[in-house]
């Protein structure tokens, strides 16, 4: 079986783990991955993620992309990969309206090849004119917003409809929100839900290392100091001043752990100031899978308090799964594919309410140093694994199983 898998991001350093994920499956006879020209790092080459060398079964492809628009692949360019590699299964890590997808569908189509055209979906809002939005917050700049919502709306969603009806076969999303937003102008391809694919090995390497680590966790007394901790972007969508509102509201024993990064961090660090916590909180960079891992072990509970915007509501949280595959206990908002990945409406909260996480994060730090604290952590453990990359290729390969070429270019 032949795959083409085109990510904007797949020549990235970070993303190899990707293509070393579809590379190790056997199923998987050639693989060519497809990227911008521009994202082009020539240190996936050299090794800098990972000092092996690539099968030989894998070969790279980089295109030219808009000048406008970078990280959009036209058709002639995937016209030209398709032409060569003659591919199975076309994957476009893109959402499923995204013009990625359609071009890479039109293309295998003018190249009369018969692969499967696949997306995977984080999209979670559904689409409409934003008139309520200007309305309420109306300027020049929110006006062009709302045009360039409402054409994209008629143009590229809706109506483009009929086009991707006979040319995508299907895809993945993350969650059941997901699956409405591909169906809610009538088409309606198989989508199944998976997990983003992501490089677990770092994070259950540190929770395989010693199963008694994950006692050590239960047996500090009631007066240790509790860590918290949040990885992520320091942006207002994310939360993270009310996870310092909520510090405030805990005592002198729960300190709080920031990892990350982002153009609120000014604003973050005043806070913290006017709170007078400045002894309770510390600010680190963004660290590598390996150092993360590091950090996770250290909290004892993982904090995603994100809130849902106009046009954003969290649509996976990466970090809930690092966190839980290194056996340590995640809580978050009720923003997005949150519930459905942290799985237990217990260590969830109302978005923007510190009074709630608060609460949820004492709650879980007590529960999870029960004489069953173990037998949780492992649980959290075998979850994380739903979003292992192995689970996330083979996801794919097996949506492509379900079709033959003719049932969707018939269609």
């Amino acid at each position: 079986m032949k795959v083409l898998l085109y990510w904007h991001d797949i020549y990235l350093p970070y993303s190899d783990y990707l293509i070393r994920g579809f590379a190790a499956n056997s199923a998987i006879s050639q693989l060519c991955i497809v990227g911008p020209d521009e994202y082009e790092a020539d240190a996936i080459y050299s090794g800098s993620e990972c000092d092996q060398s690539y099968p030989e079964k894998v070969i790279f492809k980089k295109i030219k992309t808009y000048s406008f628009r970078k990280k959009w692949g036209p058709i002639s360019e995937f016209n030209k990969c398709i032409q060569e590699f003659k591919p199975d299964c076309i994957i476009v890590l893109d959402e499923a309206f995204s013009v990625n997808v359609l071009n890479a569908a039109i293309a295998n189509y003018l190249a009369k090849n018969k692969a499967t055209v696949l997306f995977y979906g984080f999209e979670n809002i559904k689409q409409t004119p934003p008139l309520q939005f200007l309305v309420s917050n109306f300027s020049l700049k929110n006006l062009w917003v709302f045009l360039r919502k409402t054409i994209r709306y008629f143009l590229a969603d809706a109506l483009l409809q009929p086009v991707r009806s006979r040319l995508v076969a299907g895809g993945l999303v993350c969650y059941q929100e997901g699956v409405d937003v591909v169906r809610q102008f009538g088409w309606v391809p198989k989508v199944n839900i998976a997990w983003w694919g992501i490089d677990l090995k770092p994070f259950l390497k540190l929770s395989r290392l010693d199963l008694s680590a994950l006692e050590n966790f239960s047996d500090k007394t009631d007066d240790a100091q509790k860590t918290i901790g949040y990885v992520g972007r320091f942006i207002e969508e994310k939360g993270v001043l009310d996870l310092v509102d909520a510090l405030a509201l805990l005592g002198e024993k729960y300190r709080l752990v920031l990892v990350g990064g982002g153009p609120l961090e000014p604003q973050l660090k005043e806070h913290i100031q006017g709170l007078s916590l400045q002894n309770r909180v510390d600010i680190i960079p963004p660290k590598a899978r390996d150092e993360l891992a590091k950090l996770y072990a250290s909290f004892d509970v993982l904090v995603l308090p994100s809130r849902t915007g106009y046009f954003w509501k969290e649509q996976y949280g990466r970090v809930l799964v690092e966190s839980m595959a290194c056996g340590v206990p995640v809580v978050g908002s009720q923003s997005g594919a949150i519930p459905v990945v942290i799985g237990d409406p217990s260590r969830c909260f109302a978005e923007g309410s510190a009074v709630q996480m608060a609460e949820v994060i004492q709650s879980t730090i007590t529960a999870f140093q029960s004489d069953d604290a173990t037998d949780k952590r492992i649980a959290l453990i075998e979850r994380a694994k739903l979003g292992g990359i192995d689970q996330f290729v083979n996801a794919f390969l097996g949506l492509h199983h379900d079709f033959s070429a003719h049932q969707y270019l018939d269609r």
